[in-house]
């Protein structure tokens, strides 16, 4: 009896690991997808001279709603300035993921009109 319930208890553990790492698998995916991306930003900038103003510059397909669509996936542009710019996903979570050019991180975006 005893023997069942720790087998049990391993398996329902197990299948919550399972669905944790699932679950941030997406952002691992978009966060790598967008890294590929801002390396190609980052090489129409040395070549051009300038940060694209949209990405619909470098050849993208924008929506009509203003996100890019790059490899299947919707990201969101915005040029700060002409040395800084962001790209930002939707994430698993219900929340937007952003990251600013020049950092490694992706934090929680608070825009509040980039809803997808």
């Amino acid at each position: 009896m005893i023997t069942a319930l720790i087998a049990v208890a391993l398996l329902i553990y197990a299948a919550i690991g399972i669905s944790d790492y699932f679950k941030g698998s997406r952002d691992r995916e978009m966060q790598a997808l967008g890294k590929k991306l801002m390396e190609q930003i980052d090489a129409f900038k040395e070549a051009e001279e300038h940060l694209p103003a949209s990405l619909q510059e470098m050849g993208l397909e924008q929506t009509a709603d203003g996100w890019t669509l790059y490899e299947g996936e919707s990201f969101y542009y915005t040029l700060w300035n002409p040395e800084l710019y962001s790209i930002e996903y939707a994430g698993e979570e219900g929340q937007n993921m952003v990251r600013l050019s020049g950092t490694d991180e992706w934090e929680v975006s608070y825009s509040l009109n980039l809803t997808r």
